[in-house]
């Protein structure tokens, strides 16, 4: 009797446990979806650019950047590249590309422009430039201000700007993986237990112990 008790104990913490990790990680998935969501909605909206003035759309799409990050707290920088031999005809490289970025610094939004790649396509972009595919990218800490104590847990949601086939450049968002965090925390099914949620690539996004935040869990195992 006693080890059917157990057994049937056991059993039933599994089945709780799935549960409960089940309906989390959907209300994970949904927020992530939810951002790719906006990001695929500004890829298609960019392609007005065609319709406008170089000078119009540069402006127009800088206030709409603007607009998505002040009301989306989740959102770290917002941005966009555009290949540089579709906007220019004299342009004859197969690389090289205009970025416009706006990103939270200190409590402010700053925003500035740039030309990248003008030696060769880097590596995540060359990526997803050749498969013309969306991306989340795996977990990496970074600084907007250059202080590592300002670094942050983050990931990157990408998605090509497409024009009848042809890639013209990307949109994309950093996201800061601290929102996860209290739905992780808050995953206690069994008196004495704890969840976790790992990356792609293994590693911890969000932990109890935040020392293994940004850490790989294989060397737990």
């Amino acid at each position: 009797i006693s080890l059917k008790s157990k057994k049937h104990a056991l059993n039933q913490a599994i089945a709780l446990t799935n549960t409960y990790a089940q309906k989390n990680a959907l209300d994970i998935k949904f927020l992530l979806e939810e951002d790719l969501f906006t990001i695929r909605t500004l890829s298609q909206a960019v392609l007005t650019y065609k319709s406008m003035p170089e000078k119009q759309w540069k402006e127009i799409f800088a206030q709409m950047y603007e607009t998505i990050i002040n009301e989306n707290a989740q959102f770290i920088s917002i941005w966009d590249s555009w290949e540089l031999n579709n906007l220019d005809p004299n342009y004859k490289k197969d690389f090289g590309r205009y970025v416009c970025e706006y990103w939270r610094e200190n409590g402010t939004i700053k925003h500035k422009t740039s030309l990248k790649d003008l030696t060769g396509d880097g590596l995540e972009y060359g990526r997803i430039k050749r498969g013309k595919i969306e991306s989340i990218e795996n977990p990496y800490f970074y600084s907007y201000s250059g202080n590592i104590k300002d670094q942050q847990l983050m990931t990157s949601l990408v998605v090509p700007i497409m024009d009848n086939g042809a890639f013209i450049g990307v949109t994309g968002v950093d996201i800061s993986l601290n929102r996860y965090h209290p739905i992780v925390n808050q995953i206690r099914p069994i008196k004495g237990s704890y969840a976790f949620l790992i990356a792609n690539d293994l590693q911890y996004v969000a932990h109890p112990n935040i020392d293994k935040i940004g850490t790989s869990s294989i060397i737990d195992y």
